[in-house]
């Protein structure tokens, strides 16, 4: 099971497995990330680019400038205007309007390996 290394903001480091991320949330020059069974936010000091830029793309997509999901958590998503993500911790989340288009090709493409 793949892992990653979290450098908190209080120089702690914490191992938290892949599928454990529901999502990352860009705060500034920080990044909240949202795990499995921790109602709390941890909070890492790097930005939310640098964290995707790390992360594998078949697992984890951007929705827009604040949020990068873990689609393996992703519970479903309404097909509305905006279109709304729901996640595995019930979170709702807007995909922006500039990557509608990108999240409905990644839909398709993860329906197709099914």
């Amino acid at each position: 099971m793949e892992r990653i290394a979290l450098l908190l903001e209080n120089n702690k480091t914490t191992v938290v497995p892949i599928n454990d991320v529901i999502y990352f949330e860009s705060d500034g020059n920080y990044t909240l990330v949202k795990t499995q069974g921790n109602d709390k936010k941890m909070v890492t000091a790097k930005i939310l680019k640098e964290i995707e830029d790390k992360m594998n793309p078949e697992y984890f997509f951007r929705i827009s400038k604040q949020y990068l999901i873990n689609l393996m958590n992703m519970k479903e998503y309404k097909n509305s205007i905006p279109i709304i993500v729901v996640m595995s911790d019930g979170s709702e989340l807007t995909v922006a309007r500039r990557r509608v288009k990108a999240f409905r090709e990644k839909i398709k493409e993860i329906c197709l390996h099914l």
